[in-house]
């Protein structure tokens, strides 16, 4: 185990560490950000990434059921003290790097809820300095209903007489007809 923390120790100085790969790999999932880059101060996300690596080369500590107490037996019955110093500055290391990320993302998130707090109060107060206009269109619309009745009940009445005038129009041309009738065929005849 402290073998492969060594191993690790060795990669270059411009490689994320495992621990903040792993940590970036996970918010990526968790928010869904693609490529692991957050935007705006997320610096140390938006290093290439390393493929995942597989499972059997986890640390001991990143493995479903990890039992503590049996991990730190472990190293205390193994290692040297160089080697346990080393392994606890690591672990010290990934635990204040996870923490500093970890508030990252708290203050990244009470950003945004406090930029939403602010936008439903602007909308609240955008909202409120257009109910005077609403209520004013309510009241036009109201008016206009009522003067749109007021027209077709007089359009109605006027309609009535109208049709009646236009029918008695057209009965009085076919009886002026009829008493012309006897002129014109006068005029017929005597043509």
């Amino acid at each position: 185990s402290c073998s492969k923390m060594a191993a690790a120790g060795d990669v270059g100085s411009n490689a994320a560490p495992p621990g903040r790969r792993r940590l970036g790999s996970m918010l990526s999932a968790y928010y869904g950000i693609e490529g692991g880059a957050g935007g705006g101060g997320n610096a140390h996300l938006s290093a290439p990434k390393a493929p995942p690596a597989p499972i059997a080369a986890a640390k001991p500590m990143d493995r479903q059921g990890f039992n503590a107490e049996q991990h730190f037996e472990d190293l205390a019955a193994t290692a040297s003290i160089p080697q346990l110093l080393k392994e606890a500055n690591e672990v010290n290391g990934e635990v204040q790097e996870l923490d500093g990320d970890m508030n990252m993302v708290i203050y990244e998130n009470y950003s945004k809820f406090i930029r939403a707090t602010e936008v439903a109060v602007q909308v609240k107060s955008t909202m409120l300095e257009f109910a005077p206009d609403v209520e004013y269109l309510e009241k036009s619309f109201g008016l206009i209903s009522e003067h749109q009745e007021k027209v077709e009940e007089g359009i109605s009445g006027r309609s009535r007489e109208v049709e009646l005038l236009l029918k008695r129009q057209r009965i009085c041309r076919k009886l002026q007809a009829l008493f012309d009738l006897p002129t014109t065929l006068q005029r017929c005849l005597d043509r």
